[in-house]
């Protein structure tokens, strides 16, 4: 009987680790529109799913680890899942405290969060465009520099097999 119960905690163990959770965010401005990073575009933000919490860069501060609650609190919530190992601590430790990118290159001396996400995930950077209403009178990085927004993301991983998307309004990784 202990082998049995041995074997269920470690099986339940495994499958609780077997999967990396990526969250969507759809932000709204001060009026109520939803903020378009591309034209067209839908996610304003995005964060991975580690052993402890949410992993995220958010203006102004630093890589860190946020909890469902703060995810809730910045907009609608789509969430991927991937049937691939999480993320240790060990792995995202190396970003955990590196400030905020607020010129969005692909750099590693400061952050952004899709740059985060991309760089934990292996996401190939893309040129980036920064044609959408959000960027109108303020130019973060020159155009067709590589790097990522939410929504190449979101594009990438609904295209890879791995990924089981499961639309919810937010989730607490495992």
């Amino acid at each position: 009987m202990k082998t049995l119960f041995f074997i269920l905690t470690l099986l339940t163990c495994l499958q609780a680790s077997a999967e990396i959770r990526v969250a969507f965010i759809e932000m709204t401005d001060t009026r109520g529109r939803r903020v378009e990073l591309e034209p067209g575009g839908r996610f304003a933000h995005v964060a991975v799913s580690t052993e402890t919490g949410w992993l995220h860069a958010y203006p102004p501060g630093a890589v860190r680890i946020a909890n469902e609650g703060e995810l809730k609190a910045m907009g609608k919530i789509t969430i991927i899942t991937l049937d691939r190992p999480a993320l240790t601590l060990r792995e995202s430790h190396k970003f955990i405290g590196k400030a905020y990118d607020n010129t969005y290159s692909w750099s590693d001396d400061k952050i952004y969060s899709s740059e985060l996400v991309g760089k934990l995930l292996n996401i190939e950077p893309l040129a980036m465009d920064f044609s959408g209403d959000y960027w109108r009178g303020r130019r973060p990085a020159p155009e067709q520099e590589k790097g990522l927004s939410p929504d190449d993301i979101y594009r990438s991983l609904s295209r890879q097999p791995s990924a089981l998307p499961k639309p919810k309004r937010a989730g607490t990784p495992k």
